[in-house]
């Protein structure tokens, strides 16, 4: 993880119509399929988790990019501390597994739905990902690893990125040993945006070769 001084190296920050559709569509079909109807928490996933958890037959945690952008400012914020010492505490105690944390994120992604649209939500949600490898955002990652503007990024682009963003060490482009799992998730997201209506069958088909 970088120190506060290197984050403005690798983040730049782009408005919602300086993003690629596909990477809009990627990202809500991807990650919230019903981001645009709930109100920062998706009580039926939520639900669903719950039960998947106490049963040991899931270990989704059922978070929206709301709340994941609750918790993505938490981490930028542990970042920030002047120490070693101080960003990993801070750093530890945003990306706990505890339910008081995820209780607040939720909380917090409430708070967050009856302040700002939707699409300054998603926008600064893309702005503020974790693309692996000390990038930031999709404006950075866009140009990291495809040599383009966001706003330019095509459907294998965009989807690759986006899936990304649950496990940047796992799925990171930066590490050719990372492909094969960025590539599984793309492909999962790619059939999300095709069963949803975002792309035509010839579009996710392309994009899969």
């Amino acid at each position: 993880r970088p120190a506060a001084s290197e984050l403005d190296r690798y983040r730049q920050e782009v408005r919602y119509d300086q993003i690629s559709p596909y990477a809009l569509d990627a990202a809500v079909d991807g990650e919230d399929r019903r981001f645009f109807d709930h109100g920062g928490v998706d009580v039926p996933s939520v639900i669903r988790a719950a039960l998947g958890n106490a049963t040991g037959t899931s270990s989704s945690g059922a978070s929206t990019l709301s709340m994941q952008l609750v918790k993505n400012i938490y981490v930028q914020q542990a970042l920030q501390e002047p120490t070693e010492e101080l960003r990993q505490k801070a750093y530890d105690a945003a990306t706990s597994p505890s339910f008081d944390r995820k209780l607040k994120e939720m909380k917090l992604a409430i708070g967050l739905e009856k302040t700002y649209t939707k699409k300054e939500i998603l926008a600064a949600y893309l702005n503020i990902a974790f693309f692996g490898d000390n990038t930031y955002g999709i404006q950075a990652a866009a140009q990291r690893y495809y040599s383009v503007d966001a706003k330019d990024l095509t459907l294998p682009q965009a989807a690759s990125l986006i899936a990304t963003v649950q496990y940047p060490t796992q799925r990171g482009l930066y590490d050719p040993d990372n492909y094969a799992r960025n590539q599984a998730r793309r492909d999962v997201i790619l059939d999300a945006m095709l069963d949803v209506g975002d792309i035509t069958q010839k579009e996710h088909d392309e994009a899969i070769a």
